[in-house]
């Protein structure tokens, strides 16, 4: 009965009341109490990443912050790489893996800048360098099967087909995307 709009218009003529405006108001503040739970949960999470890096010991906090200036200069020298200044490119990845030496992604950069310099060998023991980083202890299995690769590409235009074959088949083995 409720449903029946002639049923709402005549409450309506009766009472003074509107239904619809009554529907209408009652969506109004649900959407706005739903957004207001939102926001204080957004707040309460970024309260809790405050207080998690608050109670971090200091030295965790600048390895966090070397981490992210090292992020900085990647991207810098990706922006380089792009444009193909190589040389800008090389010294930004360079110092973004002594700011981060643990990132496997880094010395797979400087090998790629290496070897669009033709200088394959460097590139081969940069991606040897950052093989042997991983062997230290946990590792991404992803960026550890980009480096074995960027070596393989170095292997292969160097002209040692067989060994580049076998580093792609390890690249594989870590990771078959």
């Amino acid at each position: 009965m409720q449903m029946d709009p002639r049923f709402t218009d005549v409450f309506g003529a009766l009472t003074g009341i509107n239904m619809d405006d009554m529907a209408e108001n009652r969506a109004k503040y649900e959407a706005n109490q739903e957004e207001l739970s939102k926001k204080a949960e957004a707040e309460a999470e970024a309260k809790r990443k405050a207080d998690e890096e608050a109670a971090l010991p200091s030295e965790a906090k600048m390895q966090m912050q070397r981490a992210k200036d090292a992020e900085a200069k990647k991207a810098q020298g990706t922006e380089f790489y792009k444009k193909r200044d190589f040389a800008k490119a090389l010294e930004l990845y360079r110092e973004a893996m002594n700011m981060n030496p643990d990132e496997l992604l880094y010395y797979s950069n400087v090998a790629a800048v290496q070897i669009e310099s033709k200088n394959f060998e460097d590139a081969i023991k940069t991606c040897d360098m950052g093989i042997e980083k991983s062997r230290g202890g946990p590792y991404d299995y992803v960026k550890l099967a980009k480096v074995i690769a960027r070596k393989a590409s170095a292997l292969e235009k160097s002209g040692r087909l067989d060994e580049a074959m076998k580093c792609y088949q390890a690249a594989l083995l870590e990771n078959n995307d």
